[in-house]
């Protein structure tokens, strides 16, 4: 039998009881958690925007988005910048709020399970992989979602 030799590398963020699953190519930049300037009238899940290469980029906070509580902010916290969609946001760029430092993932076929379906609007699905059950988020999905939520520039 031939070997698959089909692989990807990925980004594991922890969250606060789970963890999501990006491709590496996804992945900008890691930073610690900057200065958040709230916007008015945006869902809790939209922390608001904060400094990035002279711009200022929407701060996503996935853990209401599946249901869970908004988690706090800690010396561990860090912003996971992640490409977009250029034609959604200016910059293409928003950050994920990670409970902790990810960490790169060499996935392979034999090592992803069954997956979950997907129960809330912006995860596209669940897998295993091993001991772990991240989630996959809709990027391009919650990228139109925030740019909607945005006030005008």
């Amino acid at each position: 039998m031939a070997e698959d030799h089909h692989e990807l590398y990925c980004i594991l963020l922890p969250l606060s009881e789970r963890k999501l699953l990006l491709p590496r190519s996804l992945v900008q930049e890691v930073r610690g958690l900057s200065k958040v300037e709230p916007i008015a009238g945006s869902p809790v899940w939209l922390r608001g925007l904060v400094p990035w290469q002279d711009a200022r980029i929407p701060l996503i906070v996935i853990e209401p988005l599946i249901g869970a509580e908004l988690p706090e902010v800690s010396r561990r916290s860090r912003m996971v910048m992640v490409r977009v969609p250029e034609t959604v946001l200016t910059p293409p760029v928003l950050a994920i709020h990670s409970q902790g430092f990810p960490y790169i993932l060499r996935i392979t076929p034999a090592l992803v399970g069954t997956s979950e379906i997907a129960e809330y609007e912006h995860i596209l699905a669940g897998v295993t992989l091993g001991f772990e059950r991240p989630l996959i988020p809709d990027i391009p999905g919650l990228a139109a979602t925030t740019a909607r939520l945005l006030p005008a520039a």
